[in-house]
C-alpha cells in the first residue's frame, strides 16, 4: 500500500508537470480506482475534461467523462443527486450517449421518480432512429404511464404507435387489451375495444395450431365485454369441435346471463340437451327446460316437452299444473279433448 500510495503521489506531480501526458493520467486513473481514493478520482476526471485537446473533443469522449464522475458518485458515494447532475451533463453533451440516459432512468427509478423517467424515455425516442428500438421505447414509456403514472390514454397512444412499427407483436396487442379492460379505463367503450382485441389473438393462435391459446384469449374476449358475439360463436365451436362438454355447459350458462328472452329460451333448451346427451345430468337439464317455459307460451314445443319429462319422471303434481295451463291457453277441440281425458285420468290414477 506504502508503494502504491507512493506510485499515486508520483504519479499525481507528474500529471500536474505533464497534463497532456495521456499514459500518466490512465495509470493515475488506474491506482486510485485500486485505492478507491474517489474524490481524487473524480477530480482527475474532472482535469482530464479541461485538460482535452482540441481535436479529441468530440462528443462521445466529453460525454464519456462526466458519465464516468457519475457512476463513481451513484455506485461508490451513494449521492444519487450528484450522479444524476452528471449523468444530465453527459447527455446534455452528448444526446446520443444512451448510457447515461439509461443511468439516469436507473437513478429516478430507485427513488421513485417516474415522471423523470417518463421524460428520459421521450428525449431517448426523439433521436432514436432504429424502429425495433423505438417500438421497445414506445412499450416501456406505455408501461410507464400505465403502472405508474396511471394515465391509461396516454399509454393507449404509446402502445399503439408501437404495434404500427410491430404490427404482428402479439404482447404489444396483448398489453393493449389489458389496458382498455381495466376498471380505471375513462369510458365503457374500453371493454368492446379489449375484446375485439383478444378475439382477434385469439384468431391468430388459432390459425397457428394453438388451440388452448385461441381458448384462453377468447375467454378473455368474454371476461372484459361478456355479450362479444364472435368471441362467444367461436369459442361454442371450439368447445364442441374439442368435446368440452362441462366448459359448453358453462359457456351456455354465461350467455343466457347477458342474452335477450328469445335467446335465452334457445340457450337453456341447448343447455338442457347438453346436460342429458353428454353429461347424463337429467335434474339440471329439466331445470333448463323450465327456465326455458319462462319464455315460452304454455302451448309451445317447450311445454310439450316439459309434460314428456313429468310424465317420466312421475311428478305428476306439476304435469297437471302444466295440463290446466294448457287448456287456459287458445287450442283446436280436439287438443282440449285430449289435455281434459289426460288430466281426468291423473287425478283419478295419482292425486285423488
Amino acid at each position: 500500500k506504502k508503494v502504491n500510495g507512493r506510485a499515486t503521489s508520483n504519479g499525481g506531480k507528474a500529471l500536474d508537470l505533464e497534463r497532456g501526458n495521456t499514459t500518466v493520467r490512465e495509470r493515475l486513473k488506474a491506482l486510485l480506482e485500486e485505492q478507491e481514493r474517489w474524490a481524487e478520482l473524480i477530480h482527475t476526471l474532472e482535469q482530464e475534461a479541461e485538460d482535452l485537446p482540441e481535436g479529441d473533443k468530440s462528443k462521445a469522449r466529453l460525454a464519456a467523462l462526466p458519465y464516468r464522475v457519475g457512476e463513481i458518485w451513484e455506485k461508490h458515494l451513494c449521492r444519487l443527486d450528484q450522479a444524476l447532475q452528471q449523468y444530465q451533463a453527459a447527455f446534455k453533451t452528448d444526446s446520443a450517449h444512451t448510457d447515461s440516459i439509461e443511468a439516469g432512468r436507473r437513478v429516478y427509478e430507485t427513488v421513485g421518480h417516474w415522471e423523470g423517467i417518463a421524460s428520459l424515455f421521450q428525449v431517448e425516442l426523439g433521436f432514436c432512429t432504429q424502429a425495433r428500438r423505438k417500438a421497445e421505447l414506445l412499450v416501456e414509456l406505455g408501461t410507464l404511464q400505465w403502472k405508474k403514472l396511471h394515465n391509461l390514454e396516454a399509454a393507449a397512444r404509446f402502445f399503439n404507435e408501437a404495434s404500427h412499427l410491430r404490427p404482428g407483436d402479439e404482447s404489444i396487442q396483448e398489453n393493449m387489451g389489458e389496458l382498455h379492460a381495466s376498471p380505471d379505463w375513462p369510458n365503457p367503450e374500453g371493454l368492446g375495444k379489449a375484446a375485439a382485441t383478444f378475439v382477434k389473438i385469439a384468431q391468430r393462435r388459432e390459425g397457428q395450431g394453438d388451440r388452448e391459446g385461441a381458448i384462453s384469449f377468447l375467454r378473455r374476449a368474454l371476461g372484459a365485454d361478456p355479450a362479444n358475439e364472435a368471441a362467444y360463436i367461436r369459442l361454442e365451436r371450439t368447445y364442441q369441435d374439442t368435446g368440452r362438454w362441462e366448459d359448453l355447459e358453462v359457456l351456455y350458462g354465461q350467455r343466457v346471463a347477458v342474452a335477450d328472452e328469445r335467446e335465452q329460451a334457445a340457450l337453456q333448451v341447448q343447455r338442457a340437451d347438453l346436460l342429458e346427451r353428454r353429461l347424463g345430468n337429467h335434474a339440471k337439464a329439466r331445470e333448463c327446460i323450465e327456465a326455458a317455459l319462462e319464455y315460452e307460451g304454455a302451448g309451445s314445443e317447450v311445454a310439450t316437452r316439459l309434460m314428456e319429462i313429468y310424465r317420466a319422471d312421475g311428478d305428476h303434481e306439476r304435469l297437471a299444473d302444466l295440463l290446466q295451463d294448457a287448456l287456459r291457453a287458445p287450442a283446436d277441440q280436439p287438443t282440449r279433448v285430449r289435455l281434459m281425458l289426460e288430466l281426468a285420468e291423473l287425478y283419478d290414477d295419482h292425486l285423488d
